[in-house]
């Protein structure tokens, strides 16, 4: 479905439109002539725009005078050009360690120059519209694509596996970093003919890293951090998920041929008749002139009896239940829960062992590849853990004797959190000690206390609304509510040398705190104040807040939940998820590269070839110490400014300290 906006479309969102709806149409669709849709310069601002409002943005690459600070009209024109001409260089990739979190290893990763990721931008909007399609005949694949994330894999998960024994927890050494250059091209000629495309992103893949003094030549893998690598991945992947559905085809043929239709104990069958036939004698005992008290006492009796009997009988001939397999993929993380037997677990992953090895060149870690009874032991996914009870008994109560009885029926599909990962998660970030008892966040120390405050307020709203949603038990985020609120505590009893019973009494249990900010107003010079309140909050009002919105959005399935990675959810962060079509829809925002063809915010001067209008960017507004003109970016509220070139130099040589806001020549245009 395209959703319209308002307002006259561009020519490269038609364009968009059309091969979204070609693509979707016939899923087999070869694609051409796309080299002009990447190159176009309205595709190009469209990517700034989605680029500068990444965290990441001012990160700086090989060469440091290639980033977004700075970003004007020449710049996109000469990149189209470039495209277009088929001379694009790429840049080569700095590359840095990161550490995993909850691990000790480290894992690489690439920072490519902020042309190179306008381009890469670009590619993955136009490769997008044309694979989107194609994925959305499949439900595996849950990793980087539109309206799909970490909860709609588990919800996937606990709708389509119930009554499975196994699941197969899959593992490949290397993933990233292991994908073959010319098996990925050739994946991408079966979508795309387009060879000047094509040459592209081939000529992209095959760069210099920097790394520690060191030039390679990568010649092996895609970067981790580059915006296209993720789609790449999943393009790479495709085949692996055709793969699976076709043992899952299998399967159903398996069945049909075995006649696995029988799915209801034949007990239960028996024992339903015997109460139905019963009944009919009941009814025509009362309806005889010489009414036999005994007999109907006797009979009904026996279907009381039946009807007990009829409560601990399982509901399912488990030995002739249809064979079933749910596969389920995150980027490379992925899942398989099945019924089939132990050893028919152990068959079918060494197939697809012996499969990556030999289609995708993929090497499948056998160390970290389980095989998991899902009776006996968890298994792990996302964060998340997936279990069944040994005994999965319920109470019933009998509507007329109010009497209790138990039902054995077929076990149901569990899911719980990851306390290993969590708690080793928490400890790298100082939250908990090694003894898993809260501490003080020492970075946090030197913060001010209302800061603090924010701060854990929002990674406990964070934390609680990735796993509250999908866990079987909510009940078991108590303990994690409680280590973030007495770290909060310590780390503002810490940094105010105070008892913690002494914060309590001044803030109270919640630590409201009050937020006074004063500035100077541009107009009337007057100093106004403006009061704000942080608390940490309550556990039950997350509750209530997180199941209001459960209940508006209907997120059993159909409208997922905002996606919150989990190697952000600690770190306090809440990234939005992409909207479906803003790979179809492009609209350029009006407050980032619409502005580079109006007039200076400062001197008023119009774009001119010799004096363009460029956007000046900073990194924050409201941390460390913000000094010279950031501080009438502070006043703006604004991160990014448009002013021309000349203004540009003249505010990094720091000739603007000491200017008022009301100095700008038109301080609205940044708005």
């Amino acid at each position: 479905m395209i959703i319209k906006k308002k307002g006259k479309k561009k020519e490269v969102e038609i364009k968009l439109e059309k091969l979204y709806l070609l693509n979707k149409k016939d899923p087999k669709k070869v694609n051409d002539n796309l080299l002009k849709i990447v190159a176009d310069q309205d595709l190009l601002l469209s990517a700034y725009g989605k680029i500068q409002a990444n965290s990441g943005s001012m990160t700086v690459g090989v060469d440091k005078d290639d980033t977004v600070d700075g970003f004007n009209r020449e710049l996109v024109e000469r990149i189209s050009k470039a495209i277009l001409e088929e001379n694009y260089t790429w840049k080569d990739i700095k590359q840095v360690e990161i550490p995993k979190p909850g691990k000790k290893k480290k894992r690489p990763l690439g920072l490519p120059t902020f042309s190179d990721k306008l381009v890469q931008e670009s590619i993955r909007t136009v490769l997008m519209t044309i694979y989107e399609p194609v994925f959305q005949e499949y439900e595996f694949n849950h990793g980087f694509r539109p309206k799909r994330s970490t909860h709609t894999a588990i919800h996937s998960i606990i709708t389509k596996s119930q009554g499975m024994e196994y699941a197969l927890e899959g593992d490949i050494v290397g993933a990233y970093n292991s994908l073959k250059h010319g098996k990925l091209m050739k994946f991408l000629e079966m979508k795309i003919s387009d060879k000047k495309l094509l040459k592209l992103i081939e000529s992209g893949l095959k760069h210099n890293i920097h790394f520690k003094d060191k030039i390679t030549l990568n010649t092996l893998g895609v970067p981790q951090g580059a915006i296209i690598s993720p789609l790449l991945f999943n393009i790479y992947m495709h085949e692996f998920d055709l793969e699976i559905e076709r043992i899952a085809k299998e399967l159903e043929i398996r069945n049909e041929k075995e006649n696995r239709k029988r799915v209801i104990h034949r007990m239960v069958s028996t024992v339903t008749m015997r109460i139905h036939r019963r009944g009919k004698i009941l009814e025509r005992i009362k309806n005889k002139p010489d009414f036999d008290k005994k007999a109907f006492y006797k009979i009904l009796k026996q279907i009381q009896e039946d009807k007990k009997l009829q409560l601990t009988l399982p509901s399912k001939n488990l030995s002739r239940r249809p064979l079933r397999i749910h596969y389920t993929r995150y980027a490379d993380d992925w899942i398989l829960t099945t019924n089939l037997r132990e050893q028919e677990v152990i068959t079918l992953k060494e197939h697809i062992t012996e499969w990556l090895k030999e289609n995708l060149k993929l090497d499948l870690d056998q160390e970290k590849t389980y095989i998991t009874n899902l009776k006996k032991n968890k298994a792990k996914f996302l964060g998340f853990t997936l279990f069944r009870h040994k005994k999965n008994i319920s109470r019933l109560k009998h509507q007329v004797t109010g009497r209790i009885y138990r039902r054995r029926s077929n076990d149901r599909l569990f899911v719980g959190i990851d306390h290993e990962r969590v708690k080793n998660r928490m400890t790298d970030v100082q939250i908990i000690n090694d003894k898993y008892s809260p501490r003080h966040v020492g970075l946090f120390c030197s913060l001010k206390p209302w800061d603090i405050v924010t701060k854990f307020n929002q990674k406990t709203i964070g934390f609680i609304n990735y796993y509250y949603a999908k866990l079987t038990y909510p009940s078991d985020l108590g303990y994690y509510y409680y280590a973030l609120r007495y770290s909060c505590l310590k780390t503002l009893s810490h940094r105010m040398r105070i008892s913690i019973s002494q914060i309590q009494k001044i803030y109270g249990n919640r630590i409201v705190m009050t937020k006074i900010e004063r500035e100077k107003d541009p107009k009337t010079g007057l100093i106004k104040e403006r009061k704000g309140t942080v608390f940490f909050p309550e556990y039950l009002e997350i509750m209530d807040r997180i199941g209001d919105r459960i209940a508006s959005e209907g997120i059993q399935g159909t409208k997922p939940i905002p996606d919150i990675s989990f190697a952000n959810v600690i770190e306090g962060l809440d990234p939005l998820p992409l909207d479906a079509l803003e790979t179809i829809n492009i609209k350029v925002n009006v407050r980032t590269g619409s502005k580079i063809d109006k007039i200076c915010c400062i001197c008023g001067i119009i774009s001119t070839p010799n004096n363009p209008i460029e956007m000046h960017h900073i990194k924050h507004i409201r941390k460390g110490k913000i000094i010279g003109f950031s501080l009438i970016m502070k006043s703006l509220g604004r991160k990014r400014i448009p002013c021309c070139k000349q203004c540009h130099l003249r505010i990094h040589k720091g000739e603007y300290d000491g200017l008022s806001l009301s100095d700008l020549h038109s301080p609205e245009a940044a708005l």
